[in-house]
């Protein structure tokens, strides 16, 4: 590791990114966890970032991805107005950017949950859906919108529709989970949380959810388990979130917008 970081050090002061990274993907091999090669990656992968992006910049200043480009930094900042317009550009310059519908429902889904903004964020998720048939995020989306709706029914088929074309799609287990545990299904639900607990034990929404479906269950003692870990975890996820809302000037996470359950002392 400590060879590594020497090389990598060397390699960014001569200007070798690419050379840079290589250390760095063997460097995060070997030691996954480290705070000093964690480091290293993130200066290294945001340089090479902003490389690429002068270099579009340069090359093709009023393309589609220029704009997208713009957009997904407003978006970090905070400037959803702003992003919006930019996507919107993109669009106009190229019609059949792919992947440009599905970040504009993102926006609007950051914007707000009023109404309007939803009926915007589907149609723009309808559209990626459109353009990509095998792809799952839009239909989980989708559902994710119709759960805010109360429209329980839709949700579930839209997360169902996901899980088919992804199997690991672990938001689209928990949220099917979820709904089917709204709706009084709590058998059905289990192994859909279960599954979300398996591909992403770190989401504190995980653990609240199945600690409700244990204690519907009349399984005390593995509610009791799953309440501790979210209580563990959230705290971890509160403290992660004040950095970056102090980063980014306040922004939310997207995670905080889409998790959807309660504070712990609620």
């Amino acid at each position: 590791v400590m060879a590594g970081l020497e090389l990598l050090d060397l390699y960014y002061a001569d200007g070798g990114l690419d050379k840079a990274a290589e250390v760095v993907a063997t460097l995060k091999r070997i030691a996954p966890a480290n705070p000093d090669v964690l480091y290293s990656a993130a200066r290294i992968y945001e340089d090479l970032a902003n490389q690429a992006r002068d270099s579009l910049a340069s090359a093709a200043p009023d393309s589609g991805r220029m704009y997208e480009i713009m957009a997904q930094h407003l978006v970090n900042m905070g400037k959803i107005d702003e992003a919006i317009v930019q996507y919107e550009k993109a669009l106009q310059s190229d019609p059949k950017l792919l992947g440009v519908h599905y970040e504009l429902g993102e926006a609007f889904l950051h914007r707000s949950h009023q109404a309007e903004d939803l009926d915007r964020a589907e149609k723009e998720f309808r559209l990626a859906a459109a353009e990509n048939p095998s792809e799952a995020n839009s239909r989980y989306q989708i559902g994710f919108i119709c759960e805010l709706r109360d429209d329980l029914g839709s949700a579930r088929r839209f997360f169902s529709r996901a899980l088919q074309l992804q199997p690991d799609h672990a938001m689209a287990h928990l949220s099917l989970g979820s709904v089917l545990l709204a709706m009084g299904e709590q058998e059905a639900a289990f192994p859909h949380l279960l599954a979300a607990a398996r591909l992403d034990p770190s989401n504190p929404s995980v653990h609240y959810k199945l600690s409700l479906v244990y204690r519907k269950l009349g399984r005390t003692s593995d509610a009791t388990r799953e309440s501790a870990e979210f209580q563990k975890l959230r705290q971890n996820q509160k403290h992660i979130e004040q950095m970056y809302l102090e980063m980014h000037e306040g922004v939310p996470s997207k995670y905080e917008q889409e998790s959807g359950f309660p504070e712990p002392d609620k």
